[in-house]
């Protein structure tokens, strides 16, 4: 970080307030990527302290959503909807509506994560009513496996089942589509389809869905007699 670091300093003795905000925003997101939260989240809100003024709205945007997130990590639910819903005030007021899409998905996100599954499903519904209308479709895709996973989890198999699979063709390297249609097939007794789509995972799935992949299947050979 010491680079970004001099890069702020540099800033801060020039005054160049545009600049300045710009810095703050890499340097959190230096201290994210090296999973410090309380930095990455400290850095954020001195760049918002410099650039609230400036016209920099979409940099505005991204930093509260940022924020956002970070703030979710750490379960702290209302503080993140906060900074959401800043983001989201940023993204309109630009037109800008694939950002604004994503982050009504954060934001639903958040009420998944407390729990408040109603508000949680109106969002995911508003964020892919927007992509689609935008014809940003590969968006809406997405948004639309996250919440073919969300009715698995609500135990709305069915309807699950049936948007992971109209989305299958665009998500083909989905890790969660394809995770959540093996555990769909493994409770419906298909073991080859359930096989099939976690066997998919490790060829395209990150490591951390890769490993849920490998004990899916482990666990699925162990109830066949297949250790």
């Amino acid at each position: 970080d010491s680079v970004i670091l001099s890069i702020v300093d540099y800033y801060q003795k020039k005054d160049d307030k545009e600049r300045l905000f710009e810095s703050y925003y890499y340097l959190g997101g230096t201290y994210r990527d090296m999973n410090d939260i309380s930095r990455a989240l400290k850095a954020y809100h001195q760049g918002i302290e410099v650039g609230e003024d400036t016209e920099q709205t979409l940099l505005q945007g991204m930093t509260y959503g940022q924020m956002g997130i970070l703030f979710a990590y750490q379960e702290l639910y209302d503080e993140s909807r906060n900074m959401i819903r800043k983001a989201l005030c940023c993204y309109g007021g630009l037109g800008d509506s694939v950002r604004y899409a994503n982050t009504l998905a954060t934001l639903a996100r958040t009420y998944d994560g407390k729990n408040e599954k109603d508000s949680a499903f109106y969002y995911y519904k508003e964020s892919y009513r927007i992509a689609r209308k935008y014809e940003k479709d590969k968006l809406a895709d997405g948004i639309a496996g996250e919440m073919g996973c969300f009715y698995y989890d609500e135990g709305q198999i069915g309807l699950a089942k049936q948007t992971l699979l109209k989305v299958l063709p665009a998500e083909r390297k989905a890790g969660n589509v394809l995770l959540c249609l093996g555990s769909i097939y493994k409770d419906e007794g298909q073991v080859d389809s359930a096989r099939y789509y976690w066997g998919e995972v490790l060829k395209y799935g990150n490591l951390h869905k890769q490993c849920y992949a490998n004990y899916y299947l482990t666990n699925l050979e162990k109830t066949q007699g297949n250790e």
